[in-house]
């Protein structure tokens, strides 16, 4: 099987999407939380929001175990 190397333009989206949310949420306050060891659940939920948790695979896929 070849090597995909291909991204598409909503793969970039969301691959950019989550580099500016790390960027402004998640790197600016990870020392408060790390240093008052509190579990992040601001920035959990709005990655719940941002649809960030789990994975979507097409149905085909289930054929080969991947879901």
């Amino acid at each position: 099987m070849a090597a995909y190397t291909e991204t598409t333009d909503e793969q970039r989206a969301i691959t950019e999407m989550v580099r500016q949310f790390a960027d402004e949420q998640i790197i600016p306050n990870a020392a408060h939380y790390d240093d008052q060891d509190l579990f992040p659940e601001p920035i959990v939920e709005q990655m719940r929001e941002l649809g960030l948790f789990g994975s979507r695979s097409p149905r085909s896929t289930a054929a080969w175990g991947w879901i």
